[in-house]
Formats: structure tokens, C-alpha cells, sequence
């Protein structure tokens, strides 16, 4: 992911002032931190953070490791993929109904985004997926999906 579209995502999670992100990049990416992001460049104890109790969602790359702890936490996930298993796995999370498969910001062929950071289409191009889409369906649909998902693992267990 590239330093634009770290910035694209950081202005729009300064927008959801009732929650709060910790994020891991590196802090030139992000000039001005406001008050509900935490950007660091160093190791984060994800496990310590996905079993928090206020922890309610994951937005990951979808690794093996990240969901497989993710889904262990009992964590609803957004996934944005870069490389290798993460497609595979950013399939199987939104099959399984426990997250969302995201193509980070849609983009035209000069590599110009074609959203805003209010989920506006620039151009009147009709795309789906954008990140501000995803995060406002995570946060009013996912949960529910979720809790009926990990209901159905504990009986299986």
C-alpha cells in the first residue's frame, strides 16, 4: 500500500470520532495525527489487542497469522490484501461472513482515485467496494453477522 493511500484511509478514519484506531505504518507517512488515531511504526501486541474488549474490528492485510488470530479473538475483519494467501484468505473471510474482502481505493487508469474521502464518486463512475463503504457496512452490519457465526462455531466445539 502506498503512502497516498495510507493517507486517504487515516483522513477517513479521523471522520468515525466515536472510535478509536491504532495503526501500524510509519509515522512520516501521517504529518498530522489527530486525536482518535494511534500510528506507530513499531510492534504492536496483536493478540493483547484483538482480545481486548473494546477491540471490535480488524482491518488487516489477511495474513495467515492475522486470521487466524482474528478469527480465535472472535474479531470481525476488513481485508486488504497485498500479496500471496492474503486474496485467498480475504475470500474466505467474506464466504464465511465474518469480514469483507476490500479493494483498498478504486482508482482510474492513470492511478488517479476516483472517490473522495466521503465516498463520493468522482468522474459519476459507478464502483463498488470503496473503503468508506466497507467500513460503514463493517461497523452496522458485520457485528451481528459475526456473533451469529461464532454462536454456530460454539456448538460445533
Amino acid at each position: 500500500m502506498n503512502v497516498e493511500d495510507i493517507k486517504f484511509m487515516m483522513r477517513v478514519f479521523i471522520k468515525y470520532r466515536n472510535h478509536y484506531f491504532k495503526v501500524r505504518t510509519g509515522k512520516e507517512c501521517l504529518p498530522e495525527i489527530r486525536g482518535n488515531l494511534e500510528v506507530t511504526n513499531a510492534f504492536l501486541p496483536q493478540q493483547e489487542i484483538l482480545f481486548d474488549s473494546n477491540t471490535k474490528l480488524f482491518i488487516s492485510h489477511c495474513g495467515q497469522n492475522s486470521l487466524t488470530e482474528a478469527i480465535y479473538a472472535g474479531v470481525p475483519l476488513i481485508c486488504i490484501p497485498n500479496s500471496g494467501d492474503q486474496f485467498y484468505n480475504s475470500s474466505l473471510v467474506e464466504h464465511l461472513g465474518i469480514g469483507i474482502y476490500v479493494l483498498l481505493i478504486v482508482k482510474d487508469e492513470k492511478g488517479n482515485p476516483i472517490i473522495d474521502e466521503e465516498g463520493n464518486y468522482l468522474k459519476n463512475k459507478n464502483f463498488q467496494n470503496d473503503f468508506r463503504n466497507a467500513l460503514n457496512e463493517m461497523f452496522n452490519n458485520l457485528l451481528v453477522k459475526f456473533q451469529n457465526f461464532a454462536s454456530i462455531l460454539i456448538v460445533f466445539q
